[in-house]
């Protein structure tokens, strides 16, 4: 069988954007390019949208579910990965997790706070802890990674627009 990979959907957002752009430009290799340590994973890239997430319209989010569902029918993808804007991002992952039920595998929703071409940037931080997650982790629901922490894809809200620490669970 096909070695095990995870799946990354990418639909723009901070994390493929640049300073100077100051909106989505980059690509999934790009990134992988300028952060060496994401080169030792096996990746599948899907490039679905280039958006800033404010600019998101539900009709995408039924174009990302059904993405989604075609990747997770693959025996050798262990995870998803979507690299989305933070603005709209926990309105997206409670959307999946109602349009994806029982996906068997994690679904892993991440952005970034900051440019990745910044110095400090919580890009890398984020792209490597989801992908990691979807490799390895057990859960088998939409979540959202931010800054060291999973958050169930339903019960998260931003909170806060410019800190890294821009998610909480809310009632949990």
């Amino acid at each position: 069988s096909e070695r095990e990979k995870v799946v990354i959907i990418s639909t723009g957002g901070t994390l493929l954007s640049t300073r100077a752009a100051g909106k989505p430009v980059l690509k999934v290799n790009d990134l992988i390019n300028k952060f060496p340590k994401l080169k030792k994973y096996n990746l599948e890239i899907e490039s679905l949208f280039s958006l800033d997430s404010a600019n998101f319209l539900p009709y995408m989010w039924v174009k990302l579910a059904k993405c989604i569902y075609e990747k997770l029918k693959d025996d050798s993808c262990k995870g998803i990965v979507v690299i989305h804007g933070t603005d709209t991002m926990s309105y997206s992952a409670a959307a999946i997790s109602f349009m994806v039920q029982n996906p068997g595998k994690p679904i892993v929703f991440t952005g970034s706070q900051s440019f990745p071409d910044e110095i400090g940037t919580d890009a890398e931080r984020n792209l490597e802890d989801a992908i990691r997650v979807a490799f390895s982790s057990d859960l088998k629901e939409s979540v959202i990674l931010s800054h060291h922490r999973i958050i169930r894809g339903n019960k998260a809200r931003k909170v806060k627009e410019r800190s890294y620490d821009a998610f909480q669970s809310i009632g949990m």
